[in-house]
């Protein structure tokens, strides 16, 4: 027997359909730890974009388990113009994912680089997936599912109703708040300061890029690069 949704209920409907599937999903696959290595570069990424970096991780562990290596072969897509270095000889390759985010060699093309050394290199895998997702994200304002979706999928092909397989979506969703709360505990990494005679001038303060953020002194007081206050204990 089929299920009759009236036009108001639709919306509310379809809501709650994707509730179900996320907590099925939530259930039915645990996420995979994120490596501490790749946790300062899913933050850069995000914050550049201005991206969830529970959501960005998600995305990425459902890829590939952040498998540093990864590779998927796309024969059925345009061959591109390709190097194994920065400066070497160039040749026509099979496009194909790439890295921990699998990223197309394609999209790495329209974002300057053409080379698996570079595309392999985690700063450069999670900054050009950020692109991507936050391109996503443009074009589907307000529906994560969607800009999700178009992530795997391509953004025509989810505008066109086309839905990724094997719960790719749901998973993604389920996962996110969990990397979330993860990388809230990334603790930015500190430094001493040392002067000539070495004695303790302060604490550099970095972000988890190795960004200089600005420096604390003796009583814990934080001054940005200017060495303007901006955080007093």
């Amino acid at each position: 027997m089929g299920i009759f949704v009236g036009p108001g209920l639709e919306a509310g409907y379809r809501r709650g359909m994707i509730l179900l599937h996320l907590a099925a999903f939530a259930v039915a696959f645990a996420a995979p730890a994120l490596p501490p290595e790749h946790a300062p570069h899913v933050l850069a990424a995000a914050s550049e974009q201005g991206l969830d970096p529970g959501l960005l991780a998600a995305v990425c562990a459902r890829e590939s388990m952040f498998v540093d290596g990864a590779w998927r072969s796309e024969p059925g897509l345009r061959r591109v113009l390709w190097r194994d270095a920065p400066g070497g000889p160039e040749r026509w390759a099979v496009d194909g994912s790439i890295g921990p985010c699998q990223v197309l060699r394609s999209n790495f093309r329209a974002m300057g680089i053409d080379n698996d050394a570079e595309a392999y290199d985690l700063a450069n895998n999670y900054r050009v997936a950020a692109a991507i997702l936050r391109w996503s994200s443009d074009a589907f304002p307000g529906s994560p599912w969607l800009a999700v979706t178009a992530y795997n999928t391509g953004v025509g092909q989810a505008r066109a109703g086309l839905q990724a397989k094997g719960g790719y979506t749901a998973t993604i969703l389920a996962w996110a708040p969990g990397y979330r709360a993860a990388l809230e505990r990334v603790v930015e990494p500190e430094e001493f300061v040392y002067g000539a005679d070495g004695t303790i001038l302060g604490r550099f303060v970095r972000d988890g890029t190795g960004r200089i953020l600005g420096s604390r002194d003796h009583d814990g007081r934080l001054f940005d690069l200017h060495g303007v206050l901006v955080e007093a204990l």
